[in-house]
C-alpha cells in the first residue's frame, strides 16, 4: 500500500455522496483525496513522512477549485 502526503483524522467529514454521509478520516496523495472512513480504515495510510493533522473533531465541508 502506498502511504498518503496527508492524513486528516479525528473530523466530521461531509462528503458529497447522495446522502451526505459523515466520516471520520480520510487521506490525501497528490492533491487529491484517496481515501475516506473510519480512522482506522485511513490509519494504514500512515507512514513515516505522512503529515497527520488532528482536528478534534472539527467539520470539513466539500470546496470547489
Amino acid at each position: 500500500m502506498e502511504h498518503a502526503d496527508m492524513v486528516v483524522r479525528d473530523a466530521r467529514v461531509v462528503t458529497v455522496d447522495p446522502t451526505f454521509s459523515i466520516v471520520e478520516a480520510f487521506a490525501v496523495t497528490g492533491g487529491r483525496i484517496v481515501a475516506l472512513g473510519s480512522a482506522a480504515d485511513i490509519n494504514t495510510f500512515i507512514g513515516p513522512r505522512t503529515q497527520v493533522l488532528n482536528l478534534a473533531g472539527r467539520t470539513v465541508l466539500p470546496g470547489f477549485v
